[in-house]
């Protein structure tokens, strides 16, 4: 993850982002990956789930993952880091937001920090 301006909330973070990118062998400057590493590294549930989200070896996200039986906001981080990734199709802006925590609500704004690169230093 990018060193510069990574928001000080997020910082415990950025290891796992790091151990996400490594083993995808990602691009530095691939700001859809990032940011969908970024939510999976952010969210417990989501870091126990990474192989079922994402096929390291094929590079691409795995959208049968929202048919088994995960919690609301995990399915709605998911959704959120598959558009984010390729523009997968999820529901509406509010109710994305609508269905999550503070915390994860900040782990969205920062993904799509990220994916826009507008991360705030």
């Amino acid at each position: 993850m990018r060193k510069d301006g990574v928001n000080t909330m997020f910082t415990g973070i950025t290891e796992r982002v790091e151990e996400l990118i490594e083993k995808d062998k990602m691009h530095r400057k691939d700001t859809e990956r990032e940011s969908l590493f970024f939510l999976i590294a952010g969210n417990d549930e989501l870091w126990k789930l990474q192989d079922r989200i994402y096929d390291f070896e094929d590079h691409s996200i795995k959208p049968e993952v929202l048919e088994s039986g995960i919690c609301t906001s995990s399915k709605t981080l998911i959704r959120v880091g598959f558009n984010l990734y390729n523009s997968y199709p999820t529901e509406s802006i509010l109710d994305c937001f609508y269905a999550l925590d503070d915390d994860n609500f900040e782990l969205v704004i920062q993904a799509i920090r990220i994916r826009l690169n507008k991360v705030k230093e």
